[in-house]
């Protein structure tokens, strides 16, 4: 689903929804990175990733889209697979003696666990540049000078950050107005662990704007969000999920690695959350491709 963040039904739209490429804008678990947004249009979608091998994902947007909340097993081949696991447990809890078997309730374990493989993630991706920052003195003061790349990237948000940044940001920081100001404002990205007190440690991003506004950085090339998601037919979906069930079966061993190859790379999420953790390759910034900077900020700017 595309839509544009001053509409407030697109974002509603992509908020509630479902409620229970080219280059990409990453960041790393202690690492902070300037990010500055270059519009405020937006493409969203249901995604399924399967890992089929070591570092060798594919991600399959959901058939159900956006509409179904990211579950239509009628349509879906992957959703009719998590389908059966979830009737597979309701059947093992229809058994009186489920309360007191622990076989049975190893087995309703194992197929939650098995459903869960399968479930899709909402994946929202706008268009940025990456920014690096240093720090100069001008007049005895400290200032921190950022640079951004000259191309954009895709930045993707998952549905906890996506509401940080359309809903939470306006709330902490009251010099936020209106959604011009994502756009003409830096953002600081920060991922940081913290201690859940049910769950234990997790990864948060956490998003801070610059007070100051400042002059957009020129940018060479925009991808095209248009070209995010890999949309497959059901037969090419088919295809893939078979090659996961038996990779990840009790006939793994007849898997074809050829076959996996085909398939096709993830399309990834840039940031994790408390609902996604896991941690993602470094990306570092080339110093050398820096091209334009938007901007001297004060120390304390952010």
């Amino acid at each position: 689903m595309k839509g544009n963040l001053d509409n407030q039904k697109d974002v509603d739209k992509i908020k509630n929804s479902g409620k229970s490429g080219g280059m990409w804008v990453r960041i790393n678990k202690g690492e902070k990175k300037f990010v500055r947004l270059i519009s405020k249009d937006v493409v969203s979608e249901w995604v399924h990733v399967l890992e089929l091998g070591k570092n060798n994902y594919v991600s399959i947007p959901c058939l159900g889209g956006i509409e179904k909340g990211g579950y239509a097993p009628n349509i879906c081949p992957i959703c009719e697979e998590t389908k059966k696991h979830w009737d597979k447990i309701k059947e093992l809890k229809a058994n009186p003696k489920f309360s007191s078997s622990k076989k049975l309730q190893v087995e309703a374990n194992f197929e939650k666990d098995r459903g869960k493989e399968f479930q899709p993630k909402k994946s929202t991706v706008m268009i940025a540049v990456e920014g690096e920052a240093s720090i100069k003195k001008v007049g005895g003061k400290k200032v921190t000078e950022i640079k951004f790349e000259s191309d954009g990237k895709y930045i993707s948000f998952t549905e906890p950050q996506f509401d940080k940044l359309t809903l939470k940001i306006f709330e902490d920081y009251p010099f936020m107005k209106s959604t011009d100001d994502l756009i003409n404002r830096n953002l600081l990205f920060s991922k940081v662990e913290k201690d859940g007190k049910k769950t234990g440690k997790y990864t948060e991003v956490d998003i801070k704007p610059s007070k100051t506004k400042t002059k957009a950085p020129k940018v060479s090339s925009i991808p095209d969000l248009d070209d995010v998601f890999d949309y497959k037919k059901e037969d090419e979906i088919k295809k893939i999920l078979n090659s996961y069930l038996r990779l990840t079966g009790d006939d793994s061993d007849d898997v074809d690695k050829d076959e996996i190859d085909e398939v096709g790379e993830i399309q990834e999420d840039v940031f994790d959350d408390s609902e996604d953790l896991n941690d993602l390759e470094d990306d570092e910034v080339d110093s050398k491709s820096v091209k334009e900077s938007a901007g001297d900020l004060d120390d304390d700017d952010f």
